[in-house]
């Protein structure tokens, strides 16, 4: 009987190594632009510019494409070899960073949920192009928004609660073997 043998993924286009100088440098750099991102809260304003509220929503996408890429990177290294302490542990460390980078911007997605009115909303959509049917959408669950806190308390318990059980279902049930 045939043994199929898995090939590895070349994850190398989202990152080289993550125990790279480079790759750290990827998360710091990640981290100092959410901190950044922070001090625009107290500058929040429905009757800000069109052009003020994009230069935001550019910041926003940015921070997101960046922890897209180094999420994404810890999330394949992890699913080509769930068995591997390393990608386990990367991809543990890598939700962790995720949660707390979401609770650094979380501030933006909850005013404009819940404190931008109609007409303001509408004037500022007219600008963001094809980001217009995604803050159409978040708009849509406003009225499910939870505080601050409460929001930062379920992004952070996401990374020790349910995801952690689901990677533990993961190691387990993807070491078994079935012989065809």
């Amino acid at each position: 009987m045939e043994q199929y043998q898995l090939g590895e993924w070349d994850l190398s286009e989202l990152a080289k190594n993550p125990k790279s100088p480079a790759f750290q440098k990827q998360i710091k750099d990640l981290e100092e632009q959410a901190k950044k991102f922070e001090k625009i809260k107290s500058k929040l304003n429905p009757k800000m510019s069109s052009k003020q509220f994009k230069t935001i929503l550019q910041q926003v996408e940015e921070i997101s494409h960046k922890m897209s890429k180094i999420g994404g990177y810890a999330s394949l290294a992890y699913s080509s070899n769930t068995q591997s302490d390393e990608a386990t542990s990367l991809m543990t460390q890598m939700s962790k960073l995720g949660s707390e980078i979401s609770n650094k911007i979380l501030f933006f997605d909850l005013w404009w949920k819940t404190q931008v009115d109609e007409k303001n909303a509408t004037r500022l959509m007219k600008e963001t192009g094809e980001l217009k049917e995604y803050l159409t959408y978040k708009r849509l669950f406003a009225k499910y928004a939870l505080s601050e806190s409460e929001e930062k308390i379920i992004n952070t318990l996401d990374v020790t609660g349910i995801s952690a059980l689901v990677k533990l279902y993961d190691k387990i049930t993807n070491a078994f073997e079935y012989k065809m």
